[in-house]
């Protein structure tokens, strides 16, 4: 499955850079640096899942992606109350 599909099928949202998920109020995870197309894959797979698990524990309210060339970050936000 296209990691844009499984993104998708889990609604988390996919930004180009950090910035640009900073900018929209979502706070960074630590992020991977693959060296391949199948390690960018497979950490972005546990990025996503890692993403869905705490939105499911009440953690996150709105989950994302930072799929840059050379790394993958997973991004939360939760709102205030």
């Amino acid at each position: 499955m296209d990691l844009k599909e499984l993104a998708t099928q889990h609604e988390v949202k996919i930004f180009e850079t950090s910035d640009a998920a900073q900018a929209e109020g979502y706070t960074l995870l630590e992020a991977a640096k693959p060296r391949n197309v199948w390690n960018r894959q497979s950490a972005t797979q546990a990025a996503i899942y890692k993403l869905v698990q705490m939105k499911r524990r009440g953690e996150a309210t709105d989950i994302a992606l930072v799929l840059d060339p050379w790394s993958v970050a997973a991004a939360f936000r939760k709102e205030q109350t």
